[in-house]
């Protein structure tokens, strides 16, 4: 976990994760927290619970993020890409 807190403005309660892929996640608008900075994290570890966390949320949600660490800032999206290709390969399995 590379960062948890709270933004009140913006994110609410959020967690930052940093993948040993070269990847960084983030979860926003969080009701709680199950991590802190600095811990080590697992697949399918909880890690928060789902809320409406931030003075911008409107109603309860994840918002949910990802990008390579080496990432193009100035694609309109602050470096985040589209992470649909690794849920197909995730539903593949299910």
């Amino acid at each position: 976990v590379s960062e948890a807190g709270n933004d009140k403005k913006f994110k609410g309660n959020y967690v930052r994760v940093r993948h040993t892929n070269g990847c960084e996640s983030v979860y926003l608008h969080l009701d709680s927290l199950k991590v802190k900075t600095g811990d080590k994290v697992l697949a399918s570890q909880e890690i928060g619970i789902s809320g409406n966390t931030g003075e911008t949320s409107e109603a309860p949600h994840l918002h949910f993020g990802l990008r390579p660490i080496q990432c193009d800032t100035s694609n309109g999206y602050m470096g985040y890409v589209d992470p649909t290709s690794l849920f197909i390969d995730a539903i593949k399995f299910v």
